[in-house]
């Protein structure tokens, strides 16, 4: 493998690690935190009096029994891929890792011959 190709695994591994992964974190963080208090506010103003009636309720109740919850499951989908994310690429790095460590002893091996 060239220096060129390690070099930019190396970096890209790097840039996974250190900036990717937080940015997916803290925009999910975000997202959902803004999500979460645009229905609420929703949900308060109807229960203060500006829309009445069955479609109110039902408004509501869907608000409160679907959207948020699943809110909070596609939250933790995309949490759940960025820890997959984080294993896979401690995977490779373990994998890459005894690689070196195999050729390593197979050149010590033929260099004692």
């Amino acid at each position: 493998m060239s220096s060129l190709v390690k070099f930019l695994i190396k970096l890209a591994f790097g840039i996974l690690q250190s900036q990717v992964i937080a940015v997916v974190n803290q925009q999910l963080d975000n997202v959902e935190s803004n999500v979460r208090a645009r229905m609420n506010s929703y949900i308060q103003e109807v229960l203060g009096g500006m829309w009445r009636g069955d479609g109110a309720n039902r408004f509501v109740s869907e608000i409160t029994e679907d959207a948020i919850p699943n809110l909070g499951r596609m939250t933790e989908n995309v949490r759940t891929t960025v820890r997959n994310i984080e294993v896979s690429r401690d995977t490779l790095i373990d994998a890459d890792q005894r690689v070196k460590s195999s050729v390593g002893r197979v050149v010590s091996a033929f260099d004692a011959i």
